[in-house]
């Protein structure tokens, strides 16, 4: 079997290629050049408007700084209230399946002693009757004397 060599690559299929030359062109390159033209005309602006006060400038930083925080405190907002509301659906459902389930391990637990009592048993039927032949031994001893 030949092995290729790393610089040899089969043929691209055309179709494919075009496809996805022409999605890179509008998700990546658009996308980019949009925003350096915003960051562009921005800075145009703040130099070409340096007659304004600066505390206008300030309260528009303000705004770009505050509106982020407050969009993702929203968030979190939203997914502790999404917590709270699953929390209260589960806390009507769980305590049924944990009955259920406390009565199946109950049985389980049930099940398994009578198990290991069946295991136990004849171990203890030796002994017991180990415990007789040593207590008759003793009491026959007792009378010889």
């Amino acid at each position: 079997m030949k092995s290729q060599s790393p610089a040899i690559q089969p043929p691209r299929n055309p179709i494919t290629h075009q496809r996805h030359r022409r999605e890179v062109f509008w998700q990546i390159t658009i996308p980019t050049l949009a925003a350096a033209l915003l960051l562009l005309i921005f800075a145009i602006l703040a130099t070409g408007l340096a007659g304004m006060p600066m505390r206008k400038w300030a309260d528009i930083s303000l705004i770009s700084l505050i509106i982020p925080a407050g969009l993702f405190s929203l968030l979190g907002m939203a997914f502790t209230a999404a917590g709270a509301y699953a929390m209260g659906r589960l806390i009507q459902v769980l305590p049924g399946q944990f009955y259920r389930l406390h009565g199946l391990l109950i049985l389980i637990g049930a099940r398994l002693g009578r198990l290991g009592d069946g295991f136990v048993e004849p171990v203890l039927r030796i002994e017991a009757w180990n415990a007789s032949l040593r207590q008759l031994w003793k009491s026959v001893k007792r009378k010889r004397r």
